[in-house]
């Protein structure tokens, strides 16, 4: 979330403090400092492995739970901003959106035929 920060929140519409404050936490430094440990606290706990009550969380799991408040985030977000971006992608998870594309490719046989030549002669060079 470093990455996106404070103000990608505020584009998404997320309001809850908690979030907002970890979201602007730039490195591990930052977070001892502000949650009162000390940089090896923080570097021990990353070795020591995840407690038994935590082992079976997955962020996919996580993820599918907060799907439905990501959605209302969404949706939230667009009928504010008139974001044509999240209508799109709102129209996409739903399935309502499909984008396609067509090419169309237009010359004769010889054309082809003449590029396959060149292609086959540039093989072996």
């Amino acid at each position: 979330m470093k990455e996106l920060g404070e103000q990608y929140l505020d584009q998404i519409g997320v309001n809850d403090e908690q979030i907002r404050e970890l979201a602007g936490i730039k490195n591990q430094k930052e977070f001892a400092e502000r949650y009162n440990v000390t940089p090896n606290t923080l570097a021990n706990w990353k070795k020591e492995p995840v407690p038994q009550r935590y082992a079976d969380i997955s962020p996919k799991k996580w993820l599918k739970e907060t799907v439905p408040e990501i959605y209302r985030l969404m949706f939230t977000g667009f009928t504010d901003r008139k974001d044509p971006a999240t209508g799109k992608l709102l129209l996409e998870s739903a399935g309502e959106y499909i984008q396609k594309s067509e090419v169309q490719v237009s010359g004769t046989q010889e054309l082809f035929d003449n590029v396959k030549a060149l292609l086959e002669n540039t093989k072996g060079e």
